[in-house]
């Protein structure tokens, strides 16, 4: 009669160390799927960089003038920026890039699970990730007024309206369920 011998601990360290590798891959798949689902805003104007200096001057036209009469304004940085956003519901626009260099993976508290997100630094996140509510009213903190390219003149304080969820975690994980799952039992 064969003799068989079980070694049960090592075999469990082999298949946990090929779990370990797949969700390591899993989680890097999945980071890199979210990294690309970050939207780009229009190009940028000539002249301009994306840190938003400004090495030519940029005309657009003004808004607020006469119709025909041919206004134009010197643009800057932020009155760009101002208009680049995502739309609600969609990814968010890639702006300064630490919502993407933020986007990273890290082994859970077992060494069976990986967590996939984004860094405390970029303290945004969430509030992109599942939007605002509106209330609270928005104050000056180092000023005595607010202002913003557009306003009509500085102003003491202003209702927050809200902002619209532009999800990109959720989506990128329900986008690629399946191929996770096949990642993750060594199928893919």
């Amino acid at each position: 009669m064969p003799v068989t011998s079980w070694k049960g601990a090592a075999f469990r360290t082999k298949v946990e160390a090929r779990v370990q590798r797949n969700l390591d891959r899993a989680a890097l798949f999945l980071v890199a799927d979210i990294k690309k689902s970050y939207g780009s805003p229009a190009s940028m104007p000539s002249g301009w960089n994306r840190s938003g200096m400004v090495y030519k001057q940029w005309h657009f036209y003004d808004d607020k003038a006469k119709k025909g009469s041919g206004l134009y304004s010197v643009g800057k940085s932020s009155q760009w920026r101002m208009m680049q956003h995502s739309k609600p519901g969609e990814p968010p626009f890639v702006q300064t890039g630490a919502l993407r260099r933020g986007t990273t993976w890290e082994t859970g508290r077992t060494s069976l699970s990986r967590k996939v997100g984004v860094v405390k630094s970029v303290f945004y996140a969430l509030w992109l990730e599942l939007g605002t509510r509106a209330g609270g009213i928005i104050r000056p903190v180092t000023k005595k007024a607010l202002y913003w390219p557009g306003a009509a003149h500085p102003v003491k304080s202003v209702q927050h309206k809200g902002m619209a969820a532009r999800p990109y975690l959720r989506p990128a994980l329900r986008r690629n369920k399946a191929k996770l799952l096949a990642m993750i039992s060594g199928k893919a």
